[in-house]
């Protein structure tokens, strides 16, 4: 099993790894749900794939890869699993 891991603001994490958004602003879960459509393992889908299995807290990032989503924020490290 192949894997690949993305690092983006720890507030997302119920959002990205459960399809919660009851914690975020729409506006927010709209730049978490764009910012998964950009990763390139995902290519625009927003199915299975592109959702992350599993992540870990990295601490206050000033730069990950959500940075044009979302601004310097307390970070988690995303994991994703490759293939479908």
């Amino acid at each position: 099993m192949k894997t690949v891991k993305y690092t983006a603001p720890a507030d997302w994490a119920s959002f990205l790894i459960n399809q919660d958004g009851s914690g975020l602003s729409a506006k927010e879960c709209d730049n978490a749900r764009d910012w998964l459509a950009s990763l390139p393992h995902a290519r625009g889908r927003l199915d299975a794939v592109a959702w992350p299995v599993d992540c870990e807290n990295v601490g206050f990032k000033e730069n990950h890869t959500a940075r044009v989503y979302a601004s310097c924020a307390d970070c988690c490290e995303y994991t994703f699993i490759l293939g479908g």
